[in-house]
């Protein structure tokens, strides 16, 4: 665990992390120099005379002064244990800080980075997974990663380190106690703890199993949240989150349990062996005198190394606990290395756009989905010209979605190869292509932010074009209502997915989008489904007017969005069945003539 740990930290700064090392090792050696100065001074109080005979008072007396009184003495051995306790204390809460600072710096270097690699992959990975999986990850995961993983493993060095220097320092002392406690201390961590660290384990699971379960029902509610309340299903899905709910809070009431056992154990192990210590020695029959500032100084090395052995054990039982999320985020890390290996995420070779001048073609592409009987596309081949306005068209289901996908690069071709201007589309062109193409998708997606911020998307506040918007809103028939019918124009929030806006003000802000950044491929998949006749007809008449040398692909199933194009390639069964304008296709295809009559 802990070389996957590092492996984790690694990234966010090896220097970093030797820093943070070298200041845990200081903190456990100021720690336990200021217990061992408390020495010189308790015996000094206790008998300054036979102080003064002692090899440890001998060189104290030199350090003060010969002719020192015993009154002097006494003062600079209790001044040097206190100006060495505080340093050592200031010491600890800076040695902490830096601590939780770099462990919460890997938690946020490593969620970026896993999210990076995320928006890396191909589009095929988010078909197979559920998005609140990837939450819960990125969220969750990672946070106990940081807090739970990283942050308790620092620790952990440190009170080693504080256990072992201090062990190492009390065996020149007491020599006895060390070897009585070290056989204690293992005895319990075997018959104890390690019971405590599987069943901790185990629990780790059922949380992680109940989070993820209750993230899934939570995202399935509130994502469906118009459905749900229009079929008046919403106690079924409460109860679904609340069963979820109460699987991971049963699980979770079992942590305290675990981490407190080692702080009662050792507290009965500790004061309970000082107390045996000094009830044997009663029997003995030792001068108590001479035996208290013995028992004095372990007392105060046990105050001292008591929380950090009940704080070493607790820590390894909350690694134990969280090895899960851990599997979890390696487990993604782990993911990319394969995806990397296969040569799966598009290489950007640092082009803005990828300029073309004559055409796009696919030739004898096909493509199926894992796991699917069939390709979902055969044998495409088709031309599309700089400058064309082309259709797909076709009954539901006949692939018109998928060869979408392709053409934009978010699918790769499992047979055949889509050219432009003759050169394959290649992993390295991928990215300059894409930012070529204005796309809107017939599942609209709108942040919650403001009209400028979606039509601008991904830009910058100071990025932000405000003429540009309103220029492209109007080629887009959205600038009427943002003016008039939004009271903070462009600085209107639209809502979680648009839900402010009907169905035509969305589909018009996502074609304005789609224009923004002047793209020379305008690919639209049933963008104007939720527009008036008339609206659409503006629309489609102001892209037309205003597109230059765009070339427009539309997929669509209302005819009147296409009566003009260039060509229309009717789709079924994932195969072009026939090409050619509208008239003729009208004129001389009987099953796009019955298509019309099934669209009105």
């Amino acid at each position: 665990m802990l070389k996957e740990l590092y492996l984790i930290a690694r990234p966010s700064g090896l220097k970093r992390l030797i820093a943070v090392l070298v200041v845990t090792v200081l903190q456990a050696t100021v720690q336990t120099i200021a217990v061992f100065s408390l020495l010189p001074f308790l015996s000094a109080v206790s008998d300054i005379a036979a102080f003064r005979r002692s090899a440890l008072g001998r060189l104290f007396v030199q350090v003060v002064g010969q002719g020192s009184s015993d009154h002097r003495i006494m003062l600079a051995a209790g001044t040097l244990a206190l100006g060495i306790l505080v340093l050592g204390n200031g010491l600890s809460l800076f040695s902490d800080h830096y601590r939780t600072k770099f462990a919460f710096s890997v938690a946020q270097d490593l969620r970026v980075r896993l999210l990076r690699q995320l928006v890396a992959r191909r589009y095929e990975y988010f078909l197979g997974i559920n998005s609140s999986v990837l939450i819960k990850n990125l969220v969750d995961d990672v946070g106990k990663v940081g807090a739970d993983l990283v942050l308790p493993a620092l620790d952990l060095v440190s009170r080693v380190l504080i256990v072992v220097f201090m062990a190492i320092a009390v065996l020149f002392v007491e020599p006895l106690v060390v070897v009585i406690g070290g056989v204690v201390v293992l005895a319990y961590n075997r018959l104890v703890m390690h019971p405590i660290r599987r069943k901790a384990h185990a629990t780790s699971g059922a949380i992680l199993d109940g989070i993820r379960q209750l993230h899934f029902e939570i995202f399935q509610a509130l994502g469906g949240i118009k459905q749900i309340l229009a079929a008046e299903k919403g106690g079924y899905f409460v109860n679904r989150v609340g069963q979820a709910s109460s699987r991971m809070v049963r699980a979770m009431a079992r942590v305290p349990m675990y981490a407190a056992l080692p702080r009662s154990g050792f507290e009965v192990l500790v004061f309970g062996g000082m107390i045996v210590w000094v009830m044997s020695s009663i029997v003995a029959g030792e001068n108590l005198a001479v035996l208290m500032p013995r028992i004095g100084f372990i007392a105060v090395v046990a105050y001292r190394v008591m929380p950090s052995l009940q704080l070493m054990f607790a820590q390894a039982a909350l690694l134990n606990s969280s090895r899960q999320a851990l599997d979890e985020v390696t487990g993604l890390l782990r993911e990319q290395d394969r995806w990397l290996a296969a040569g799966q995420p598009p290489a950007d070779l640092g082009e803005d756009r990828l300029g073309w001048s004559h055409s796009i073609r696919f030739e004898r592409v096909s493509f199926g989905y894992q796991g699917a009987d069939g390709p979902a596309v055969a044998e495409l081949d088709f031309k599309i010209g700089k400058g064309e306005r082309v259709a797909f068209v076709g009954p539901t289901g006949s692939g018109k979605s998928t060869l979408i996908d392709l053409l934009i690069g978010l699918l790769e071709p499992t047979g055949g190869r889509i050219l432009v201007d003759d050169r394959p589309l290649d992993a390295g062109r991928i990215g300059p292509w894409r930012r070529t193409i204005g796309y809107v998708s017939q599942d609209l997606f709108l942040l919650d932010g403001s009209i400028a911020q979606n039509v601008a998307f991904g830009c910058d506040d100071d990025e932000l074009d405000r003429a540009r918007v309103l220029e492209i809103a109007e080629i887009a028939q959205a600038r009427a209502f943002i003016e008039t019918g939004q009271a903070s124009g462009l600085d209107t929030v639209v809502g979680e997915r648009g839900v402010r806006l009907s169905g035509g003000q969305r589909q018009r802000l996502a074609l304005a989008r789609a224009l923004y950044f002047n793209p020379s491929v305008l690919v639209l998949d049933e963008a104007t489904s939720a527009l008036d006749p008339v609206t659409e007809r503006n629309v489609t008449e102001a892209i037309r007017r205003g597109g230059g040398e765009v070339t427009v692909v539309t997929v669509a199933h209302r005819m009147s969005t296409v009566k003009d194009y260039d060509r229309i390639h009717f789709l079924e069964n994932g195969r072009i069945v026939f090409s050619g304008s509208y008239n003729d296709l009208v004129e001389n295809e009987d099953r796009f003539r019955s298509f019309i009559a099934d669209s009105v």
